[in-house]
């Protein structure tokens, strides 16, 4: 049979239409992936969830640059990411990653440096109540600290002053007060019982000459409105039970 070229035309145009077809295609997917890949914001539509189930995990030991099977993670490395909403497949730096997605997410430390952090109904809050002190390894507690047992394996540090004025109202700072009546009559007023339950006070007179008095206007001192103390180096220990203080240990008269 000879050969009839023009009856052949048809076809030859219809696979040189689907040759440029594949070729527009092949060209429109390499454009993208070049943009993907120089950060152009493309996307990579038609890519179906289940086609990325068959991923390796990749499994992070730190949130540093971390060594993987010889390579290494840095910030400006690029992960892509399947849009689910939109179901198309997109590219950011892991950098881009944290600092625009998952650092919103993470719970941070709240308050000033140093300041303990406390579960609160939000989330992480702090208090200047509650202060830790690296330069001296020291923990500073404002306010009361309740417990049921308190084991100390070395020594205990408390307030002591001395007061030298006619009057002193005891505060929440005192714990021993010296009492130098050299050159006047001191009283001392304790707090109202009601205020301070449990609460032990240490006062001592340093001086041979006048007298110490300690006083309470809204509770009783071992039983009497107020309690004197005439000679030198005497003292009482007081503690409140919530209604009067009581003497729990004295020295001298």
């Amino acid at each position: 049979m000879a050969y009839n070229k023009d009856a052949h035309i048809p076809l030859e145009n219809e696979v040189s239409r689907n040759i440029t077809g594949l070729s527009e295609e092949l060209n429109t997917v390499k454009a993208t992936v070049s943009d993907l890949l120089n950060g152009e914001g493309a996307e990579l539509a038609g890519v179906s969830a289940g086609n990325l189930t068959d991923l390796e995990q990749l499994k992070l030991d730190s949130l540093q640059n971390a060594n993987i099977q010889g390579q290494t993670l840095a910030d400006l490395d690029l992960i892509l990411i399947y849009d689910e909403s939109q179901g198309v497949l997109r590219k950011t730096t892991l950098s881009n990653l944290h600092n625009g997605y998952l650092n919103s997410k993470a719970i941070h430390p709240a308050g000033s440096t140093g300041q303990l952090q406390i579960k609160s109904p939000d989330g992480i809050a702090a208090t200047s109540n509650l202060v830790y002190k690296t330069s001296n390894n020291t923990l500073e507690v404002e306010g009361t600290v309740h417990a049921t047992n308190i084991n100390v394996n070395g020594s205990i540090i408390a307030g002591i002053h001395t007061v030298t004025g006619s009057t002193h109202n005891i505060t929440e700072h005192d714990y021993t007060v010296l009492a130098d009546t050299a050159d006047n009559n001191i009283i001392i007023n304790l707090p109202s019982p009601a205020r301070c339950p449990g609460r032990i006070l240490n006062l001592k007179k340093t001086a041979a000459s006048n007298n110490l008095t300690l006083s309470c206007n809204s509770g009783l001192v071992d039983g009497i409105g107020s309690r004197v103390v005439k000679n030198n180096n005497s003292s009482r220990s007081l503690q409140s039970d919530g209604t009067n203080w009581w003497i729990i240990s004295k020295s001298g008269t």
